[in-house]
């Protein structure tokens, strides 16, 4: 059992949980690998990268708008698929909503979004995770890294979650949401691309520049 007082907020690292467990044609849905290309002189073209078509953004899509009645799960790739899962509308209502509160928090990690590619990732570093580095506290590749928030937030939570963990996390959401106020008006609604492509950026702009690793690293290793 993983959910008790809190099921909405223990639920979150249901999609991974899952995975091992007869779930893993959801595997794909957890990212979308817009390509990084920063090779002077080439184009996508020279490499053997190819962009996903099954992936977060629209697995976001599909399932929220099945969630708000504008489609039906046959009218979907990812929604038949669990559905084939569950035959009670209200089990796949609950089983998607579980997903979009995991995909919600994959798709605001810049390396769900963004996968570079160059000529030692001709088909893309997979978001980070074929860019080993040497391990801190289990996280051993770029992915892991910025998973952790650069080592803060290592390992996986306990769950059903205590009251002290409770606190704790209660905490510390508290206080960076003190730190990083967001800019309302600067939120995209259900346009789960513009996400990504928000995501993209900050991959582009704060982890690929000096590569392998960054240099920033140097403080953390």
């Amino acid at each position: 059992m993983t959910e008790k007082d809190h099921p909405f907020t223990e639920c979150a690292t249901f999609g991974d949980d899952i995975k091992g467990k007869g779930y893993s044609f959801q595997a794909d849905w957890h990212y979308t690998n817009q390509p990084y290309l920063d090779e002077p002189g080439t184009t996508l073209s020279d490499f053997t990268f190819t962009e996903p078509t099954i992936n977060v953004t629209q697995a976001l899509t599909d399932l929220t708008a099945f969630l708000k009645g504008e489609i039906k799960a046959e009218d979907s790739t990812y929604m038949s698929q669990i559905a084939d899962k569950f035959s009670y509308e209200s089990d796949q209502r609950s089983f998607a909503l579980r997903l979009i509160i995991h995909y919600a928090g994959d798709i605001a990690q810049p390396l769900h979004s963004t996968a570079l590619v160059d000529s030692k990732y001709p088909s893309g570093d997979r978001g980070g995770n074929s860019e080993k580095i040497p391990s801190k506290s289990g996280a051993s590749n770029l992915h892991a890294v910025w998973d952790s928030v650069l080592y803060k937030y290592t390992g996986r939570p306990k769950l059903p979650l205590s009251d002290s963990d409770w606190t704790w996390y209660t905490s510390e959401v508290a206080e960076l949401a003190k730190t990083y106020p967001v800019d309302t008006a600067s939120l995209h609604g259900s346009d789960f691309a513009a996400w990504a492509n928000d995501s993209f950026v900050l991959a582009e702009t704060l982890v690929y520049p000096g590569k392998n690793p960054p240099p920033y690293f140097a403080t953390f290793i």
